[in-house]
């Protein structure tokens, strides 16, 4: 339980530095995402349910901050979670390579999904820009993850009794 209070901790503390200094993160227009690392990381190791409970909490908490398709970003985030947990059962979860290849394949056809239900409901953007910032910023989340999964390795290392 207290874990998982960490954990959803980390989760506000992440989409806090989103909202914050991301724009200090920024190269060519576009932000890493951090939550997306976070979300893959996450159900990785929960499993496919609680992966897509994570997910669908992520992708709210990011709908709150654009409002304009509640609920696109909750169920992009579902579906993320879950396939990162089933992913997980088939391969390596320890791996950073595997880890590495789940933010960046899990989070290009998120948003790849994200785009065409967004276009389908005639939101405003071009597809365009939607290739330059929005994968942009999957590409930028996978050294965002893989140092965050070192740093966090080094971190558990070094408590006593491991």
């Amino acid at each position: 339980m207290i874990e998982w209070i960490g954990r959803a901790l980390l989760g506000l503390f992440l989409a806090g530095v989103e909202g914050t200094w991301g724009a200090a993160l920024s190269w060519g227009g576009a932000r890493p995402d951090l939550l997306l690392a976070f979300l893959v990381f996450t159900a990785m190791s929960a499993g496919a349910k609680r992966g897509a409970w994570i997910g669908f909490s992520v992708g709210l908490l990011r709908d709150l901050g654009h409002p304009t398709l509640l609920g696109l970003g909750a169920l992009t985030g579902s579906l993320i979670g879950f396939t990162a947990g089933r992913f997980a059962e088939k391969v390596d979860r320890e791996s950073l390579l595997v880890r590495g290849l789940g933010v960046l394949l899990l989070g290009l056809g998120g948003r790849l999904l994200e785009g065409l239900l967004s276009y389908i409901m005639e939101r405003e953007g071009s597809w365009a820009w939607f290739f330059r910032h929005d994968v942009l910023s999957v590409v930028l989340a996978v050294p965002a993850a893989l140092i965050g999964a070192v740093s966090w390795r080094w971190v558990v290392r070094r408590q006593p009794g491991r």
